[in-house]
């Protein structure tokens, strides 16, 4: 009797072990997917922040413009 609560403690502890695996299984490709997603998200920043530049650049050089012309008038 006390060999088969054994061999039940030790498959016991085999299911928790395999179900801790998994779980890190799990997590690590959930965990890449994110780093995936970052990246992109990354790659989008960058080309909005170089849009945004391109536009406060046209704003200067147009706000110098008007001021120009203004001051000849």
């Amino acid at each position: 009797m006390e060999k088969l609560d054994l061999t039940e403690l030790h498959q016991y502890f085999n299911d928790l072990s395999l179900s801790i695996r998994e779980t890190g299984d799990k997590t690590s490709s959930s965990l890449l997917a994110v780093q995936g997603e970052l990246g992109s998200l990354n790659a989008t920043l960058h080309t909005t922040n170089y849009l945004l530049i391109g536009i406060l650049i046209m704003n200067a050089i147009l706000l110098f413009l008007v001021l120009f012309k203004n001051n000849r008038k």
